[in-house]
């Protein structure tokens, strides 16, 4: 069973590479501003603006600005929406989710000396990746029935259980794929039992996130240095639920009516990484920062889980579902480095206008099978192959007068493909705040659109989709 498992499992990694489901490649690598609703009101835009819990997973050396102790809560809304487009229609889903985007305590150290300190504990929602979709259009070219027959290939009936349990085994057992024998009586290989035209939809109900709890450390040394480390433990949580049907819409393959597939991935794990930052403030109105985060060593499990259902004329149905004996497959997942610089003005009274600019090379991502030296190589040089370093900015604003805050901010998350500039994410942002001697509270608004590649099997027509998140978040905070 464990070689059935790492089967799905390369199979899983090698459709990323392809960028067949570009929201899936990067997935488990790819991070975004988190934290408070100052923070994301502003775009993120922290790398050196500091006095934020946030700044613990962008730039630990900001923490040394606090000049309060701090706790910190951000409970947040999402609200998604995507359209899909699958041979020349478009379908439109939503969903909606409640989660905590942080939770903070900082607590500063106030004495007059030179070299002060700052100690931070709590977490950072860094993904969110909830989402919900449907695909639906009529396809009068192919069947992923003729897809399980290739892969089934010539394996023999009897050994499709033990080679192929979660697809062409399960394929044969409900009659989608039928053995072909020559003259010979030798077994030639299998086909599929709709060639095409057929109604096909695709239905997605994703879950989950990735939290990074943390112990930071900020430094001051004469309100013009500042250092900062992050020792963080990120929790990974992701659940995919995707059913995919097939339906002779027109009538037209005799006593077949319908079929359909339900696929079901949950992972979970653990990460560990660290942070390093520096900001240099030569004037009191200009701060400039630099951090490095190292890779984050992930991890992580996978449970897989198969049913289909076919369905005939006459009433007739077959069930098969993927053995249940099957403990999960784990495997690490190392992130790349990461590099932060940012840049900032800030005018005591009146506001601040932020910088950041982060690199980040996917190619230098790397997975590591346990045991499968030969095929760790393989799937690491593919994602060299297919992967590019990326550039991401990110600006923000705040305007202040008396109490009172007003916010805007911009990213741009540039395409971890090569050759697929359009893979890019770009998120639009902007807050309202309240900031009192001992008191604060913030709101935040964060649109993102993002723009995908998938498909359910290999040889599938691709879907185009347009996703639209929209957050809502609010920061309650109190110092002392």
């Amino acid at each position: 069973m464990k070689k059935s498992i790492l089967l799905l499992i390369c199979s899983f990694f090698a459709l990323q590479t392809q960028a067949q489901t570009a929201s899936d490649a990067f997935r488990y690598s790819e991070t975004i501003a988190g934290g408070t609703a100052r923070s994301l009101g502003a775009g993120g835009a922290f790398g050196s603006l500091g006095a934020d819990f946030s700044s613990a997973s962008i730039n630990p050396a900001g923490l040394g600005l606090y000049t309060k102790s701090e706790m910190t809560i951000t409970p947040s809304l999402s609200f998604s929406s995507t359209d899909a487009d699958f041979l020349g229609t478009t379908t439109t889903d939503k969903r909606s989710a409640f989660s905590l985007n942080n939770i903070g305590f900082v607590f500063a150290n106030n004495n007059k000396r030179d070299l002060k300190s700052t100690f931070a504990i709590g977490f950072n929602r860094l993904a969110n990746y909830n989402n919900r979709f449907i695909a639906d259009g009529y396809n009068t070219n192919g069947s992923i029935t003729n897809y399980y027959a290739g892969i089934a290939g010539t394996t023999p009936e009897a050994d499709l259980a033990t080679e192929r349990p979660f697809d062409a085994a399960l394929a044969y057992f409900t009659y989608l794929i039928d053995p072909v024998y020559n003259a010979n009586g030798s077994l030639t290989g299998y086909e599929g039992h709709t060639p095409n035209n057929v109604q096909q939809t695709t239905s997605a109900y994703v879950k989950g996130g990735k939290e990074e709890y943390l112990m930071a450390l900020g430094l001051d040394y004469k309100d013009k240095l500042y250092f900062g480390a992050t020792l963080g433990l990120p929790y990974t949580h992701y659940k995919s639920e995707v059913e995919y049907t097939e339906t002779d819409k027109n009538n037209v393959h005799g006593d077949y009516e319908s079929y359909r597939e339900i696929n079901t991935l949950r992972t979970q794990g653990l990460g560990i990484n660290g942070k390093f930052g520096m900001i240099y403030r030569p004037i009191e109105q200009l701060r400039i920062g630099i951090a490095a985060h190292t890779p984050t060593r992930n991890t992580l499990e996978d449970l897989y889980d198969v049913s289909m259902v076919s369905n005939f004329t006459g009433g007739q149905q077959y069930t098969q579902d993927s053995p249940d004996d099957n403990a999960g497959f784990k495997y690490i997942i190392s992130s790349p480095w990461r590099v932060t610089t940012g840049i900032s003005g800030i005018v005591k009274n009146l506001g601040f206008l932020s910088f950041d600019y982060e690199w980040v090379d996917y190619s230098q991502a790397e997975i590591n099978l346990d045991g499968y030296t030969q095929l760790t190589s393989d799937i690491n040089r593919d994602i060299r192959n297919n992967y590019q370093a990326a550039s991401n900015f990110k600006v923000g604003a705040e305007f202040a007068r008396d109490i009172f805050r007003v916010r805007a901010g911009y990213n741009y998350y540039g395409s971890p493909y090569k050759n697929q500039d359009n893979l890019n994410r770009q998120t639009i942002s902007a807050g309202l705040g309240i900031r009192e001697n001992k008191i604060s509270a913030d709101v935040a608004f964060v649109r993102g659109i993002n723009k995908n590649d998938y498909r359910f099997y290999t040889e599938a027509p691709t879907a185009n989709l347009n996703t639209t998140n929209n957050n809502l978040l609010f920061t309650f905070g109190l110092r002392f």
